[in-house]
């Protein structure tokens, strides 16, 4: 498996995450409008702290395909140098 296609994996998951994440906000958002009281309070606290972990995931996620696209450029870039020297 190359590092792309790795790199593209990880994307889409980090998009996933993030996606499902803002979807859980928005019912948070429905059931705090809808759903006054002490237990409700309890359960969005614990949604909020899943959806801070799913965001984290999901920067986790980019610092990663970030450092592989930077291992990728450099890899490229020396390729190319080699080349160039191997033609000197």
């Amino acid at each position: 498996m190359s590092k792309n296609h790795v790199k593209n994996q990880l994307k889409s998951i980090s998009s996933n995450f993030l996606e499902e994440a803002n979807k859980i906000s928005s019912i948070t958002d429905m059931i705090d409008e809808g759903w006054k009281g002490q237990n409700a309070n309890k359960y969005l606290m614990g949604l909020e702290d899943f959806i801070k972990q799913l965001k984290r995931i999901s920067t986790d996620i980019d610092v990663v395909i970030y450092e592989m696209d930077k291992d990728i450029q450099t890899n490229s870039y020396t390729k190319v140098e080699a080349t160039d020297i191997e033609k000197l």
